[in-house]
């Protein structure tokens, strides 16, 4: 088990970066209902947007020190790869975001308010799915769903997210992550590639045990799976319920 002599500030990081975006979102809500600001409530606005966007920069680069030579080497290790795929998401994140604006503005400026209002109640329930997500202990699972979430609404559906987590530490990396995310992502692309319902929202539940990791999507798909997905899945007539055994797990604790 490691120990680290401060907080890794992934998580963190990315909560201020949420936190940012539901206000601007609920900025732009209150324009678009005529509501009538003074300077100093739009000042302070956009003061609190820039503050948690400058939190959630530090969290997210703040460095952790390892107690112990082996464990320092494993740590490293797993910092390296999250690092990696916190800046992939972070560029993905200023490129989408600046779309989103760009199509609000675009209804605006056509006088399609409803239009716009229907965009910031979808992407606050986009938002709220991916915060939820992040309850998860095993972080590259977390940044793997926020994806597939973008992907989705990208093809007309939203997935809403409830996360229920039974472990009592922050991360968890574990040995089987591979197959793990590979499942996910399969099973994921095949719902979007053969929506025959033609569903709008989506419902997944997931539950993080101590040594296991349990996914049920809720739904009724006609579409065949490979033989080397079949292990762990359990196909029903209203949802699809996928099972996974924590193997080779590694908490770390924060001091």
């Amino acid at each position: 088990m490691f120990k680290l002599n401060n907080k890794i500030g992934g998580n963190k990081g990315l909560t201020f970066s949420i936190l940012s975006l539901l206000i601007l979102l609920i900025y732009i809500n209150l324009i678009l209902t005529n509501y009538v600001f003074n300077k100093f409530i739009q000042i302070l606005i956009l003061i609190s947007i820039f503050t948690f966007e400058m939190l959630s920069i530090y969290e997210l680069n703040k460095f952790n020190v390892c107690i112990g030579k082996e464990s320092c080497k494993n740590v490293l290790r797993i910092r390296g790869e999250f690092t990696r795929k916190l800046k992939n998401l972070s560029r993905e994140q200023r490129h989408d975001w600046m779309n989103v604006l760009q199509v609000i503005y675009g209804y605006l400026q056509l006088s399609k308010y409803d239009m716009a209002i229907k965009k910031i109640n979808d992407l606050s329930q986009i938002t709220l799915s991916i915060s939820r997500v992040y309850k998860l202990t095993i972080t590259p699972i977390c940044l793997l769903l926020e994806r597939k979430i973008k992907e989705a609404y990208n093809n007309g559906i939203i997935f809403i997210f409830n996360v229920n987590n039974f472990s009592q530490v922050s991360y968890r990396h574990v040995d089987n992550l591979t197959s793990i995310t590979k499942s996910l992502e399969y099973i994921i692309d095949k719902i979007l590639e053969y929506n025959e319902y033609n569903y709008r929202e989506i419902n997944i539940e997931i539950f993080e045990y101590i040594d296991k990791l349990e996914v049920i999507i809720k739904g009724k798909f006609d579409f065949k799976i490979g033989n080397e997905f079949l292990q762990n899945i359990d196909i029903r007539d209203d949802c699809i319920i996928y099972r996974f055994d924590l193997v080779g797990i590694t908490e770390l604790n924060f001091t």
